[in-house]
């Protein structure tokens, strides 16, 4: 794993994260993106080329910025929910094996010096308890990657059944594609923090999945090579 650049430098940020598929990007790339999305393949690959920013809309926009404010907080109440030891890592990463792909994590989960789940902060003590006792099993005291989500809209899916009962398809390919470039085997997902309905995931990484990124980097550097 490489370390390119972090997010303090936002111009500096988007300017690498534009030379590359990034984990967030990876289902749009794959030409799989959910319906409801804003983006298409094309789309996206147009946005890089051209250097342009992907639109939102304004209830987006307020969602993402929030979550984004919150998010240093949000990390440290998932770690006391969990009972881990937590940080920050907002680290642009890619892999010498696939240098056209890269990933930003929102976060590290250390598998050592539990404490145990903070029952008090959610609703759904049984689910959190689970993934609490799972990661101390971690093989090879590996840190997790922590993935926050935390809008409306990663509470519920269409189906209007909660995360505790789904994980969505539109971010297994983000997770995975940050769990093969990063090296690390596991990671936790954390949906709606705070809420009564509070979920966290553990994600193992999938082994077919390094195919599915080789395929992804070879056809990004056909893409994008003239933007290095």
């Amino acid at each position: 794993m490489n370390i390119i650049c972090d997010d303090s430098d936002l111009v500096l940020w988007k300017a690498e994260r534009r030379k590359r598929v990034t984990a967030s990007d990876m289902l749009v790339f794959l030409g799989k993106q959910p319906d409801w999305y804003s983006t298409n393949r094309g789309e996206l690959i147009l946005h890089k080329l051209n250097g342009t920013e992907q639109s939102f809309d304004a209830k987006s926009r307020v969602r993402m910025k929030h979550g984004r404010l919150d998010e240093h907080g949000n990390l440290i109440k998932a770690g006391k929910l969990l009972g881990y030891p937590v940080a920050p890592y907002h680290y642009l990463v890619s892999n010498d094996r696939w240098p056209f792909i890269g990933a930003t994590l929102d976060g590290l989960l250390f598998p050592f010096g539990g404490t145990g789940p903070d029952l008090d902060l959610t609703n759904q003590v049984g689910q959190v308890a689970e993934v609490s006792e799972l990661i101390s099993d971690t093989p090879n005291n590996l840190p997790l990657m922590l993935e926050m989500k935390q809008t409306e809209a990663h509470r519920y899916g269409k189906n209007g059944k909660p995360w505790i009962q789904f994980f969505p398809d539109y971010h297994r390919a983000q997770v995975q594609t940050g769990l093969w470039i990063t090296g690390l085997e596991r990671a936790v997902v954390v949906g709606c923090l705070g809420a009564a309905d509070m979920t966290a995931w553990l994600i193992e990484r999938d082994p077919e999945w390094e195919a599915v990124v080789t395929a992804a980097n070879e056809d990004a550097e056909g893409l994008l090579r003239g933007l290095w």
